[in-house]
């Protein structure tokens, strides 16, 4: 994601495929460009994974909501009876961004980007 450099249409178009205000509004409440491109990237692979598992033609039509805990769930969604229980899950941090999909069982997942270790400093 750090190495992708959307124009400010590009990256306007993408962010009008979400079709949640909030939504939209959380990806562009980050300061850094980095940030941005992350939560951005996240939110679609959440629409694009609940479009495949679920056969869901238009990505408009998918709508995500979150729980207290900020863990997004689809809204509204029509699921195939053999994925009643469809769970998703993102993080992003660093040059990752990662998705969880579980048709049955909830689901989490969480990415932490290297950091700078002690070794790393001494062969500095």
């Amino acid at each position: 994601v750090t190495k992708w450099t959307p124009s400010d249409q590009e990256f306007d178009f993408l962010l009008a495929l979400i079709p949640e205000a909030p939504e939209r509004d959380a990806v562009t409440r980050y300061k850094q460009v980095d940030d941005r491109k992350r939560a951005l990237v996240s939110r679609l692979l959440i629409r694009r994974c609940a479009s495949l598992c679920l056969n869901l033609d238009q990505l408009a039509s998918i709508k995500v909501a979150r729980t207290k805990g900020r863990k997004p769930f689809l809204k509204h969604a029509t699921k195939p009876d053999d994925r009643l229980n469809f769970n998703v899950n993102v993080s992003h941090e660093g040059r990752y961004v990662v998705l969880a999909a579980e048709p049955w069982c909830l689901c989490g997942i969480d990415v932490a980007a290297p950091r700078d270790t002690k070794l790393d400093s001494l062969k500095q």
